[in-house]
């Protein structure tokens, strides 16, 4: 009876991995891994020819990611990073900081930051996961929704607890 639960649990486990979201980019090279979200294909972002740092979008299920590369001052941390780009987030929103909330992953790399806009009659979910590479680059994924459920505003900061950036 254990070995069937655990191969069941093992064929969750792994059904859940395969029909989730997963994109490795090369310089730098990053691993980003959201298994709450569904995989979904991954185009070259169309201003990234002249802003190099835009790097990909993608939209599937009702999300719509975006994965920015700026550049980092020379060593700078992920901690570092997300600081930088949680201000910058600010300013480009016009948040308070009572209008956002930002955390720490369990990985100590990945840090997120969740708030809901309006927009019209919807709400627009966002969520940026925020790292660094190798003290030269930031990482920032951009994840939407749009919704007029109020549980999903609700929970919306409880959306992407195991979601992660990984360098290598």
């Amino acid at each position: 009876m254990k070995s069937l639960i655990l191969l069941v649990s093992l064929l969750f486990t792994c059904d859940v991995l395969a029909n989730s979201f997963s994109v490795k980019i090369g310089e730098p090279n990053v691993d980003i891994t959201i298994p709450e979200l569904p995989q979904m294909k991954m185009k070259k972002h169309p201003l990234a020819s002249v802003k190099p740092h835009l790097r990909l979008m993608g939209s599937s299920g009702g999300y719509n990611v975006s994965v920015i590369t700026p550049t980092a001052d020379k060593g700078m941390t992920a901690l570092e990073c997300a600081s930088s780009r949680i201000s910058s987030l600010m300013k480009r929103y016009s948040l308070k900081e009572s209008q956002f909330q930002a955390m720490k992953a369990d990985d100590k790399n990945t840090f997120v930051m969740y708030f809901p806009l309006k927009v019209d009659k919807y709400v627009q979910l966002n969520a940026y996961l925020l790292s660094a590479h190798d003290g030269s680059y930031c990482i920032e994924v951009h994840i939407s929704k749009m919704t007029q459920e109020i549980d999903d505003v609700i929970n919306w900061h409880k959306s992407f607890p195991d979601a992660r950036i990984k360098s290598y």
